[in-house]
């Protein structure tokens, strides 16, 4: 019987059995989360039995652990900014005007004007070309023109109102306006007015106006359907 070879196997399973130990100890970490840097002592608390091929299972264990924190870590990318346009009113909103710009002249009763700025905020040219409001019958699209003996006079425009691209429209006494006809009521400063504008293209589109009272400064007329009606 050759009684040597189990003994040599022994030892080196004695000394598999310490290198293997050793290595866990260099790479785990204790319970208390202190990093141990040397000595064979087993990390208290752990419960881990290191026996024979066991040690080297938890060692991997240890590093496979290790890879799938790394795995884990959140690298979904952060939801940024709406990329979506970010002037008020919407996606769709193609004209801008503040409160304090568009304004309505007040008026007890009869037709009345609104003056301020409208702004194109699109790359293309925008054509108004009618608009309406539940406080008046109906509204007009009016221009001031030179009558036939140099007088100033307003009619309705032919066509509408044309914004360029990126530009604005400035409605002003004595020039290009809306005209409120038939008003439904009076309309006394600091009332807000809802108007929707319509396009050339069927589009169409709400903004509002502040009644303002700016001392009832009055519009030329040119046509008899207009005579009639009250000063505005």
């Amino acid at each position: 019987m050759h009684c040597g070879a189990p003994k040599q196997i022994r030892r080196d399973s004695t000394v598999f059995e310490r290198i293997s130990f050793k290595t866990y100890s260099y790479l785990s970490l204790p319970c208390d989360g202190k990093s141990r840097a040397q000595g064979p002592a087993r990390p208290k608390g752990c419960n881990i039995k290191m026996k024979n091929s066991s040690c080297k299972i938890t060692v991997l264990c240890a590093a496979s652990l290790v890879a799938v924190t790394a795995c884990n870590t959140d690298t979904s990318p952060q939801e940024g900014p709406d990329q979506g346009p970010t002037e008020e009113g919407g996606a769709d909103t193609r004209i801008h005007s503040e409160n304090d710009d568009l304004w309505v002249r007040s008026a007890g009763s009869g037709m009345t004007s609104v003056f301020g700025t409208l702004e194109n905020l699109t790359d293309d040219d925008l054509e108004i070309v009618a608009a309406e409001t539940p406080v008046a019958e109906s509204v007009e699209l009016h221009e001031i023109i030179l009558d036939d003996d140099g007088q100033e006079a307003m009619q309705e425009i032919e066509g509408g109102f044309l914004i360029p691209a990126d530009a604005a429209l400035e409605m002003e006494p004595g020039g290009d306006h809306l005209m409120l006809m038939g008003l439904h009521h009076e309309l006394p400063p600091g009332e807000l007015v809802e108007f929707t504008l319509e396009f050339e293209d069927g589009s169409a589109e709400t903004i509002e106006a502040i009644v303002k009272d700016d001392g009832g400064q009055d519009e030329p007329y040119e046509s008899d359907d207009h005579g009639d009606q009250n000063d505005h």
